[in-house]
């Protein structure tokens, strides 16, 4: 609720409420623009990439929600198909805590394609910081790395391939 409050300044202003109106309806609410800390938009690099991995994570979350429980496609379905990532909102709010805290370690179990860490590469690029992610999975991993080459954050953002409870005894310093 508190990042869509934030006004950012190429925002066109409010409309005027009308008799019909719906107070948890923002007009201006975009999912794909998020704001975070200090008026300060996403990298444009990074823009781009959660541009074009929302396009596939709606698709995927439409596809879901239009199984119903008895619906014999989930005898076939396999999560390591799809995306399953946490979406604009908690990607904007993880970037604004980030920056709040001024955190520098930051750690990411089940990295999956990459969406998420994003959003936290582009917060710590701001803190000085860096990300360490895991992916068990090889595929995912893969597409994974590729996204944060094209975002320009496979400098900040170290994604290991492998399993998670052991990778994390590796990590020094505290998180």
């Amino acid at each position: 609720v508190i990042l869509h409050s934030i006004r950012l300044k190429n925002e066109p202003a409010r409309r005027k409420r009308n008799s019909n109106h719906n107070p948890n309806h923002n007009p201006n609410h975009n999912p794909n623009h998020n704001p975070n800390l200090r008026g300060r938009t996403l990298n444009k690099d990074v823009r781009a990439v959660l541009d074009d991995l929302e396009i596939r994570i709606t698709r995927e979350m439409k596809f879901l929600r239009s199984m119903g429980k008895d619906d014999p496609r989930w005898k076939d379905f396999n999560t390591d198909e799809f995306a399953l990532a946490a979406g604009p909102d908690s990607g904007a709010f993880l970037n604004l805590l980030i920056r709040t805290k001024g955190a520098t370690n930051v750690v990411e179990v089940g990295t999956s394609i990459g969406y998420t860490s994003l959003w936290l590469g582009d917060a710590v690029r701001d803190t000085g910081g860096r990300v360490i992610g895991m992916e068990n999975l090889e595929s995912k991993h893969a597409e994974a790395l590729a996204n944060l080459k094209r975002a320009k954050l496979d400098d900040i953002v170290d994604v290991r391939l492998g399993d998670a409870k052991e990778i994390v005894k590796e990590i020094e310093g505290p998180i």
